[in-house]
């Protein structure tokens, strides 16, 4: 078992009687209040739910009932599972994933009062089971460690349709250069890509001086940023899909070709 998320459990799994009152743990980020936070597979296994367009503030359910925001349901071998919520996910339905790659990313999306990792652990019937008891099973502390990252370069990118940790820090690089980004590149400490406020910001500038106009007060990069990103790859020749918000493995494709090919610049 591989730790989900860098930081502290600040809710635990409880019930009440027969009646179950929260259906996982809640991690908080190390550095409170943190967006964009790298989370993890616990176990190796198949995604299967991945939901990425809901927005903060939309309370429907999109993997199971009564889960809010965006997130990722992962079944493993033996037929367990976990579910990660309030996570902008990288890994789509159908990926087959390895214990400790990357997930997705924390965001603000579901009904939430701080950024944190929603983490449940199912049994083969998708009954919600106590994740501590996992925790404690496999000898893991809970929010303590997470896998080192490799420090790139990471150019040419695999063309793969993952927005994972390559890609991520590669556009950090790309902004960088073009004076759109002065945040950390997380990278260079061997530590996973954050995807900030900084990060999320300097993108949405740079779009908008490629005259593709985002709604930059978005502290998320949401449809109407996606949709602003899929213009632009589209004026370069490289998407060649709908342009419906939907941040896919069509619009990472071209982005990372866009990357490969240095083009992450101002027109």
């Amino acid at each position: 078992m591989q730790n989900p998320f860098d930081g502290s459990i600040s809710q635990k799994f409880k019930r009440s009687g027969s009646q179950l009152v929260h259906a996982g743990v809640d991690v908080r980020p190390r550095s409170g209040g943190t967006l964009g936070n790298p989370v993890f597979a616990a176990f190796a296994g198949t995604v299967e739910k991945s939901v990425s367009m809901q927005v903060p503030g939309d309370t429907s359910s999109g993997r199971a009932p009564l889960r809010t925001g965006n997130g990722a349901v992962i079944r493993n071998p033996d037929g367990e599972a976990q579910l990660y919520d309030h996570v902008l996910p990288s890994v789509r339905k159908g990926d087959r994933v390895k214990e400790g790659e990357l997930v997705g990313f924390s965001d603000a999306t579901g009904i939430q009062t701080g950024p944190h990792l929603h983490f449940e652990t199912w049994d083969r019937a998708s009954r919600p089971q106590d994740p501590e008891a996992a925790f404690r099973k496999h000898g893991v502390t809970p929010g303590n460690g997470v896998p080192a990252a490799a420090s790139g370069p990471f150019l040419p990118l695999r063309v793969d349709g993952s927005f994972a940790h390559r890609t991520a820090t590669e556009l950090q690089r790309a902004l960088a250069r073009a004076d759109f980004y002065d945040g950390a590149i997380e990278a260079d400490q061997r530590k996973h890509a954050v995807l900030g406020p900084k990060f999320i910001g300097g993108y949405q500038r740079f779009l908008v001086a490629n005259n593709t106009a985002p709604d930059r007060n978005e502290k998320f990069f949401g449809v109407r940023s996606v949709k602003a990103e899929q213009t632009w790859l589209t004026r370069l020749g490289l998407y060649r899909g709908t342009i419906d918000g939907d941040r896919g493995r069509v619009t990472i494709e071209a982005l990372q070709q866009a990357l490969n090919n240095g083009r992450v610049r101002v027109a």
